[in-house]
């Protein structure tokens, strides 16, 4: 057993307990009295005064109520006297107890020795709003729990550094260590792990602090500089260190991948023109191959496919590849993506149909090479898109129907004991070295989902979440529920409804990260409502018009789900994360930490400025 707040009145006093429970309830916190006691426990017998017994030995904080009634209580005295007597080894000397003081009473002693919280009681008995606030407060104080509307979400994210001071020695929930930044409990109740100052970093001027922080650079040369019309300035670094509170994943914020953000090392832009090519050795099929995945330029394009056919009747079948990839490039003309694309040609989607759904627009075919041993099966849209950019709310909607419509029938999951719903768009490929614009999809530029079956023993990316969900479930806390609290007061929400709800994490494993958490208790996709499905799509849709007003040229998502027999954290939420690819995940995902320049409260700002310039033209494509 686990209780937050134990509450000592005596019985006279009903009406005043009432307003306690009440106020602490309304603030997120759990209180205990004795009609919390089993109906078996009669009155004043051993199980009776056992139970009370429990309750303190268990709880975190000791609110006492005296009143001119309940200091002649032998329970109220007996109860306090306990808690100091059985709490004194336990909390070491720190006092836990929260005495209110109503009207004045005469308390006994050696009870009247603790800070006092004195309140007058109102009309009808009422407590003020004032003294609400003042019991609030010492509760608090005490009780190591951050209320819902006080969770601290980024500690000073652009002020003083504070060296390296380590936050997360104990695990949030006793013996246990659940490597969680996020702690809905605790005595710490924060997100950051560590902070430290390293190398120095570039950041607007017009950030918090940017112009006192750039003082130290300010007499160098290079210390600052202008891009359209914004000028950035040098500053020491600040580098935060947390765990991510949904996935496994360490992430450094700031520090080694600062640069200015016109500096991309790698990154070649593409727009090499019809006469550059005439100086390039296109038959080189290595270099062929390179242009046909970075080309911006649509004339460029056809030219370098001219050229390449050319070499395919000369019988240089090596070529064939470097037309595929052309076809692949979402900067290629329409024409020559629809040409080449496998699930616009019928006879092949026809080949391996699995389920069509006309008035979706769409169809489920079976991968050729599954994934994993159970099933890989792909949505497709029946009309041709093959820019993420291009597609439309109700293109989400019919994918993400029709994949629900057809999991919903379990002979359709042979036997595959969860799945995972993943969405790839726009994947640059890395070409010796060097990112480039790709395709739409892992290697097919038509705009489509991928759903996988997760075997028995498959790592799964929620077991981390599925663990912490439950270990706190077993001490009455809703770990997600909690998340969600503290993203919504530190304005990290971009949009919700009553079903779902849209937000930047703080666990932030590139940069621009958005997740969409469904708002009830929810395992699997399997199990969402059709209304949920919906608003699942609405808030993708909203992503999609982020991404492309943020110029994103590149993500991709997956579910963060239960498998189907999965017991464990009933309060377990499905999680979907859309992870851009502005840094190199690969080699991210191998060293399971993710490196980010920018706080995610600066990414937050940005994201929701963006959301609302363009929210009335969104919501009105619903």
């Amino acid at each position: 057993m686990r209780v937050e707040c134990f509450i000592s009145y005596s019985r006279e006093d009903k009406n005043i307990l009432e307003q306690m429970v009440s106020l602490l309830k309304n603030e997120g916190i759990d209180p205990w009295w004795d009609e919390k006691i089993s109906p078996t426990a009669n009155n004043f017998t051993q199980d009776f005064t056992q139970e009370i017994k429990d309750a303190i030995t268990n709880s975190q904080c000791f609110l006492v109520i005296w009143t001119k009634t309940s200091v002649s209580s032998d329970w109220v005295r007996g109860e306090t006297q306990y808690i100091r007597d059985i709490r004194e080894d336990v909390d070491k000397g720190e006092d836990r107890v929260v005495p209110i003081a109503i009207d004045n009473p005469d308390i006994p002693p050696p009870h009247n020795v603790n800070q006092q919280v004195r309140i007058t009681l109102g009309s009808g008995s009422s407590i003020s709003e004032e003294d609400k606030k003042k019991i609030l407060s010492a509760v608090k104080s005490k009780i190591r729990i951050i209320g819902k509307n006080e969770h601290i979400i980024h500690p000073h994210p652009l002020g003083e550094p504070w060296g390296c001071q380590d936050l997360a020695i104990e695990g949030p929930v006793p013996g246990t260590n659940l490597l969680s930044s996020f702690r809905p409990c605790g005595s710490s109740g924060i997100f950051l792990v560590m902070h430290l100052d390293t190398t120095d970093g570039w950041v607007h001027e017009d950030i918090p602090d940017a112009l006192r922080r750039h003082e130290i650079h300010k007499s160098k040369p290079d210390s600052s500089y202008k891009k359209d019309n914004n000028t950035f300035l040098k500053i020491q670094n600040d580098v935060y260190f947390i765990n991510d509170p949904i996935r496994p994943y360490s992430i450094q914020i700031g520090g080694i991948r600062s640069t200015r953000p016109h500096a991309k090392p790698g990154i070649i832009k593409g727009n090499i023109t019809k006469r550059d090519l005439n100086l390039l050795p296109i038959g080189e099929h290595w270099l062929s191959l390179t242009l046909a995945e970075i080309l911006t330029n649509e004339d460029s394009l056809r030219e370098l496919l001219q050229r390449v056919d050319n070499y395919i009747k000369e019988g240089k079948t090596e070529f064939s590849r470097v037309r595929e990839a052309i076809a692949r490039n979402p900067f290629s003309p329409m024409e020559i993506q629809t040409a080449h694309c496998l699930f616009c040609d019928n006879l092949f989607k026809n080949k391996r149909q699995l389920y069509k759904k006309e008035e979706y627009g769409t169809t489920i075919i079976s991968n050729d090479f599954p994934f994993g041993p159970y099933f890989h099966y792909i949505t497709i849209l029946d009309e041709p898109i093959h820019a993420w950019e291009d597609t439309e709310y109700r293109h989400l909607l019919g994918l993400n129907r029709v994949a629900h419509e057809y999991l919903s029938d379990k002979n359709n999951l042979s036997k595959a004991i969860g799945i995972e719903y993943g969405f790839n768009s726009t994947v640059r490929h890395l070409v010796l070295g060097t990112r480039t614009h790709s395709s739409a999809g892992a290697s097919i530029p038509h705009i489509h989902k991928q759903i996988w079956g997760m075997a028995p023993h498959t790592a799964n990316l929620a077991e981390r979440l599925i663990t912490v969900s439950e270990a706190y479930s077993n001490i009455n806390i809703d770990y997600q529920g909690c998340y969600i609290d503290a993203l919504r007061h530190a304005d990290y929400v971009v949009w919700e409804d009553d079903l779902v709800v849209l937000y930047v994490p703080y666990g932030q494993c590139s940069l621009h990260e958005l997740q969409i958490m469904v708002l009830r208790p929810c395992g699997t996709f399997i199990e969402l409502t059709g209304e949920e499905v919906t608003s699942v799509s609405k808030a993708e849709f909203i992503i999609f018009r982020l991404y492309k007003e943020l110029g994103i040229t590149s993500f991709n998502s997956i579910l963060i789900t239960k498998l189907f027999n999965e017991k464990r954290a009933p309060t377990f939420r499905l999680v979907q994360a859309f992870v851009t690819r502005e840094i190199d995940l690969a080699v991210s995902e191998l060293s399971m930490l993710y490196v980010v320049d920018q706080h995610p409260n600066e990414s937050k700002n940005e994201i929701k400025k963006i959301f609302k310039a363009i929210e009335d033209d969104v919501l009105s494509r619903w």
